[in-house]
């Protein structure tokens, strides 16, 4: 739960940055980063436990 504690308070919404972290953590993922939005990039602070990038090799699926 130390994500959620480091994490939360970077969000930009109040509220959504305690469920956000808490996923991640449970997830052992990050969410947020650079990201595009109709041709506007934006960039989010980085919320989760795992440096670097995600990918579905990194997850079992049948």
């Amino acid at each position: 739960m130390s994500c959620v504690r480091q994490g939360a308070r970077l969000h930009a919404s109040p509220n959504a940055g305690y469920p956000e972290c808490a996923y991640a953590g449970a997830l052992g993922v990050t969410f947020g980063g650079g990201r595009s939005y109709g041709g506007e990039f934006h960039n989010s602070p980085l919320l989760g436990i795992r440096t670097g990038g995600v990918f579905v090799a990194h997850y079992p699926h049948g």
